[in-house]
């Protein structure tokens, strides 16, 4: 009897022990747009299998593209583009995808990159959900 609760409190401390990141919600401050491509900050890691999203918090007034993108290259993994106005959130998924959307991996590194589609603009605030 003791060795079946021994070993059921070892499955518990295990399972326990195996809890993944929470997902982050990150306020991006004055994140200005170029026509060339802008890193925000420095790197981040994927938490536990989230929906990687990103919005607007005040009304861009050109559209732009927003991009999760690799540490080791920084290659885009993941974008969407962003209309004129748009601050709802929106999912950051390869095109190619066809709206399925392909998802980093728990504890992957990643930099968060964007561009104006349009003409410069600068001190618009961001919110990454990852």
């Amino acid at each position: 009897m003791l060795k079946m609760l021994l070993a059921g409190a070892c499955v518990v401390a295990l399972a326990l022990s195996m809890t993944s990141v929470a997902q982050a919600d990150a306020l991006l401050p004055n994140f200005d747009m170029w026509t060339t491509v802008t890193t925000y900050g420095g790197n981040r890691t994927i938490g536990s299998y989230p929906d990687q999203r990103y919005r607007w918090l005040d009304s861009p007034p050109q559209p732009s593209r927003i991009s999760y993108n690799y540490c080791s290259d920084y290659s885009a993994y993941q974008y969407n583009d962003f209309s004129t106005g748009s601050t709802s959130y929106q999912y950051i998924n390869i095109s190619s995808a066809g709206g399925s959307g392909y998802y980093f991996t728990n504890g992957t590194c990643f930099v968060i990159r964007g561009r104006s589609l349009g003409s410069s603009f600068t001190d618009h605030d961001g919110s990454a959900i990852y």
